[in-house]
């Protein structure tokens, strides 16, 4: 031994690498010494194994140094061989280490123990990293399938637990039916801080090499990376994403197929985040979490189909209970949340028929369950329907697979497919039409389509095999039934009712068609596929109806603790808090490829929800400043674009749920994700992309039936106006208006000087048309409605709810006590001048009706402020 050095000597013609132990980084380099060039993947001879690290699992759930369910995953790159790995083995001897003070002085090389595995030191317990550097090669026989992938984890029973599968080797012996790596008494260290893996052949050389490390670390040198295939600094774990390192996996790029893309030997081949990427920059986009699915996608093209086309508030009740009572077999229901009981009553009905139920619930939804779902649940489950939540137990230091299970499908018989925007409540799917959500529910029979969205449900549902399936039960304190978190509560079978006017009809097609099933995490952020597949390729026009789309991704900026607020800043706040994200943040994945599609030419209508949690004014990425953002390339580069927050009195609907877009009135999808990074990114998400025009123009229809009854404000004309088809005097005339007669304004069309030039009207559910702005008079509009009119005069009329006085300002709000849309503000120095007319706002105002006019501006909410009482009136 005393012969071997670091110099570059080969080795005896009989020595045998495999029985030797590297002890330490300068063990491997040894062998890494006695060739002048690594043989690299790419430089194999013809034949040779093309074998890669694919993942690493690098931070576990369960206990242990390192976690015990821990991995690593190789692919097999050759499509048509299998790989035989009896010649190769991983290493974490290229991780650096602190030196201890009782290493000085000495040459591991030298160390008599150094090489020998003949009598393995026994496996101490230890809390931080174990002494000697790990090189653990595979056992004889070992092969990958052509084109396959393996896992080898830490211990069989640990990554069995967390992945609900066995991995196909282990590195402790502790299941049986796991083949061991050699020796089998412990495995690589692995540590989100920093650390690296190799894979290295019998001659000691690294084949692929992956080094990481996260933001607060500095653990490689210059010269770190000199004897291994790897170029540049190692990949960056970076904090700009909401995904940590527990639970996830650090895995290559991929294409649409799931094939790793061309090795680099470069940090960019391990993409880690996705808030702040630019599309295009690679071909798929994707967080890895442990257990997880990895379905691509498989459009069907060119098959004949049957579809049912159907919404919310219209008609998708009635279709659903229909297709639920025409069971006979199976009925499989998985859905975020189920409070309607109707629905209920129905799956009872299939129950006691004798059809299976299932029904797969999110345990933990934003909120938490509620106790009208946990009524519901206890009612189904004391019928006989098995009941089960993704959710792991109270302790565990495991999370589920998915951040939320937020998908809504049933499968009924294997025979038909039912999925949705829609939660199963008495909004979203309501029994009576005249009240609810803008949602889409849409039924797909064709067997292959219904074949792929069984594969999810199996992979997903595995009671018994995967940590996250909970089942209620019937204990007294059992977390998904009873009790009622409210010991005040009482079950609800109300059936809501409004003012939504004339329900559409369901429609129906039996046709030629494509599908495509869209999952999230798995596919729903390829870029020649699913919705950015979509929209690329559309050719004419592009429409959004959507609950929610974030203008950039990311974690939000941390509070300026020296922004104090006040009056001072109010007109501006909305702006700079705009201007700043906008030079920071680049725009969603998603969000990204509408704008390239403005900019090629399409026509762009996106209509968002105004709900107030996803339209606020203090809040920089939210859908007012989605449309804010989308309305200023308009505005800016002269683009067909126009977008607004969805006006829900003048719709007469609850909320926007759906998730919808349509390109060219061709194709349409629908399905659940809303365009947050962790709808994308992180929850389980069921969609479907269908290429039929009648599918698509019945959507189609539906926006724009919304957009015509989405009201910006009203306005009485000036004088008498022409109604056009486009907002151009040459375009067809539609009708005329005459002096005094009262429009309502849904759109704006500004000219290049920044004078708003056409106007928007409604003619009719579904029906608009543009009149020039010259003609309006001065813009009239309710609390809700002053949004849409920051910056500009206005005549408000609203009901008071709040008065309030300080000694600086008397503040009154309007519409709504606890999140008022609009507020009115006198200062105390002008106080007197209403006193002096007879009014008092401290005591005149309270419970009345008040008609305001001023300019509109912003101070959290908008506002106008009153600086003499001619600009309000009491109405009687």
């Amino acid at each position: 031994m005393s012969q071997l050095r670091r110099g570059r000597r080969a080795p005896p013609p009989s020595a045998n690498l495999w029985s030797t132990r590297v002890g330490s980084v300068v063990g491997l380099l040894l062998w890494l010494s006695l060739e002048t060039t690594p043989t690299l993947a790419s430089e194999a001879s013809p034949g040779a194994p093309r074998l890669l690290i694919s993942g690493v699992y690098l931070h576990g759930f369960l206990p242990g140094v390192p976690n015990a369910d821990t991995a690593v995953r190789l692919v097999n790159l050759d499509p048509d061989h299998p790989a035989l790995l009896t010649d190769y083995g991983l290493s974490d001897a290229f991780t650096p280490r602190k030196r201890r003070k009782s290493d000085e002085g000495k040459d591991p090389l030298l160390a008599d123990d150094a090489w020998s595995l003949d009598e393995p030191e026994p496996a101490k317990p230890s809390r931080g990293r174990p002494k000697s550097d790990r090189v653990i090669r595979f056992p004889d026989g070992a092969v990958i399938p052509p084109g396959g992938e393996i896992w080898v984890a830490a211990t069989g029973t640990g990554f069995g637990e967390v992945f609900g599968e066995a991995p196909d080797f282990e590195a402790n012996a502790t299941d049986p039916k796991v083949p061991d790596m050699v020796p089998a008494d412990g495995f690589l260290w692995l540590n989100e801080g920093y650390g690296t893996v190799a894979l290295v052949d019998r001659r000691g050389y690294a084949i692929d090499f992956v080094a990481w490390q996260g933001p607060k670390q500095n653990a490689f040198g210059d010269e770190a990376f000199d004897d291994v295939p790897w170029k540049g600094g190692p990949v960056a774990l970076k904090e700009n994403t909401p995904f940590g390192w527990t639970g996830r996996v650090l895995g290559r790029a991929r294409d649409e197929q799931g094939k790793v893309l061309a090795d680099t030997d470069r940090a960019t081949d391990w993409p880690v985040g996705f808030s702040a990427m630019a599309l295009g920059t690679l071909p798929t986009h994707r967080v890895e979490l442990a257990g997880q699915s990895s379905f691509v996608a498989r459009p069907i093209k060119g098959v004949r189909a049957k579809v049912v086309a159907t919404s919310a508030p219209d008609n998708n009740f009635a279709a659903l209970i229909a297709a639920v009572d025409s069971a006979k077999r199976e009925l499989r229901v998985r859905v975020y949340e189920f409070t309607n009981p109707k629905i209920a009553d129905a799956l009872i009905r299939a129950k006691k028929r004798g059809v299976r139920v299932l029904l797969f619930l999110e345990g933990s939804p934003v909120g938490g369950l509620s106790d009208q779902s946990r009524w519901l649940a206890t009612r189904m489950s004391k019928a006989g329907i098995p009941i089960h939540y993704l959710a792991t137990p109270k302790g565990s230091p495991m999370a589920p697979r998915y951040r939320y299970d937020h998908s809504k499908y049933v499968l009924v018989d294997d025979r038909l497919a039912i999925i949705g925007t829609e939660n199963y409540g008495r909004t979203g799917v309501p029994v009576n039409p005249t009240f609810g959500n803008r949602g889409w529910m849409i039924h797909v029979e064709h067997p292959d389509f219904v074949r792929q969205l069984r594969e999810v449900w199996d992979h997903d549902y595995r009671p018994g095999k995967v940590r996250d399936l909970i089942a209620i039960d019937d204990r007294p304190d059992d977390a998904y039934g009873m009790p009622y978190r409210d010991p005040s509560f009482v079950p609800s079978e109300k059936i809501p009712t409004g003012l939504y006017p004339r329900p559409e009809k369901p429609t129906k097609v039996d046709d030629v068609m494509d599908l495509e099933l869209v999952l999230a995490p798995d596919t729903s952020l390829n870029e020649s596929s699913a919705i950015i597949g979509m929209i690329k390729r559309a050719k004419t026009s592009l429409i959004l109806e959507q609950n929610s789309v974030l203008p950039f991704w990311g974690k939000k900026k941390k509070a300026d603790p020296n922004d104090k607020g006040g009056d001072k800043g109010r007109e501006s706040d909305r702006e700079r808090d705009r201007d700043e994200a906008d030079e920071v943040r680049p725009a969603s994945l998603p969000l990204q490829a509408v704008i390239a599609a403005a900019r090629r030419g399409v026509s762009v209508r996106v209509l968002l929800d105004g709900t107030w949690y996803n339209a606020e004014n203090v809040d920089e990425r939210d859908n007012d400043n989605t449309v804010q953002l989308l309305n200023d390339l308009r505005l800016n580069e002269g683009l067909d674009v126009s977008a607004k927050v969805i006006n829900l009195e003048s719709t007469h609907l609850d909320k926007i749920h759906s998730k919808g877009v349509i390109v060219d009135d061709r194709e349409v999808f629908v399905g659940s994700i809303n365009w947050s990074e962790n709808s994308f990114l992180g929850n389980r998400e069921v969609g479907v992309v269908v290429t039929h025009p009648k599918v698509a123009g019945y959507y189609a229809d539906l926006f724009r039936r919304d957009w015509s009854q989405s009201r910006l404000y009203a306005s009485t004309l000036a004088s008498a106006a022409n109604v056009h088809a486009e907002p151009n005097a040459e375009s067809r005339v539609l009708g005329k208006r005459q002096a005094n007669t009262k429009v309502d304004v849904v759109d704006e069309r500004w000219a290049t000087k920044g004078e708003l030039a056409w106007v928007e009207v409604a003619l009719g559910i579904g029906q608009t048309g543009f009149v020039q702005a010259s003609h309006l008079g001065v813009p009239e509009v309710t609390a809700f409605e002053a949004q849409y009119l920051i910056g500009r005069e206005a005549i408000v009329t609203a009901r008071v709810v709040g008065v309030r006085v300080s000694e600086k300002v008397l503040k009154v709000s309007f519409a709504d006590e606890e999140r008022p849309p609009f507020t009115a503000a006198i200062f105390a120095k002008d106080l007197a001048a209403f006193k002096a007319a007879g009014i008092d706002p401290a005591t005149s105002f309270a419970g009345k009706t008040l008609r305001m006019r001023g300019r509109v501006k912003v101070y959290k909410v908008p506002e106008i402020i009153l600086n003499r009482p001619g600009q309000v009136e009491i109405l009687p």
